[in-house]
């Protein structure tokens, strides 16, 4: 009887350690992806590096796929809003204004999880302000994150 306890025991605490150990794989690989992703994204615009349509493509698929994986992660978001700014940057007039949307949206998605996150609000009035309020929400949009803003500036030790 008290071996066949022990021997329960035993199994409960391997499969616990099981999950715990691929639990830190899986938080390890997501890392590794979101900081291949963030280190491609940075040199986007550095200089006269502008990444060919493959480079783009991959690395829209690989935000794709860690926010298929959490899709409410604000770094996440944050860094797609940063790569989906470039893309209406660098598309024909056309299509300038929807990616400009789409960025402005993932953006303000970012802030949900931690609306005193300054960066991010200082990124989304940077989004704002490069398209210009074009409809009463996005003028509405601006004033809020430049109230956020002063709220949160005037909380910082100078």
């Amino acid at each position: 009887m008290r071996c066949a306890r022990a021997g329960i025991v035993a199994f409960i605490a391997l499969a616990m350690a099981v999950a715990v150990v691929a639990q830190a794989a899986n938080l390890f690989s997501q890392n590794l992806l979101f900081t291949r992703a963030q280190t491609e994204v940075s040199f986007w615009g550095r200089g006269d590096y502008r990444p060919d349509e493959e480079t783009i493509r991959r690395t829209s698929e690989l935000l794709n796929d860690l926010l298929v994986s959490e899709p409410a992660h604000p770094d996440y978001l944050g860094l797609q809003a940063n790569a989906t700014v470039w893309l209406a940057y660098w598309s024909a007039h056309d299509d300038r204004e929807q990616y400009a949307q789409r960025a402005i949206n993932i953006q303000y998605a970012a802030l949900l999880p931690r609306p005193a996150h300054r960066h991010s609000w200082v990124k989304l009035a940077e989004y704002l302000s490069r398209t210009g309020a074009r409809s009463e929400q996005r003028a509405q949009l601006a004033a809020m994150a430049q109230t956020k803003l002063s709220a949160l500036l005037a909380g910082t030790p100078r």
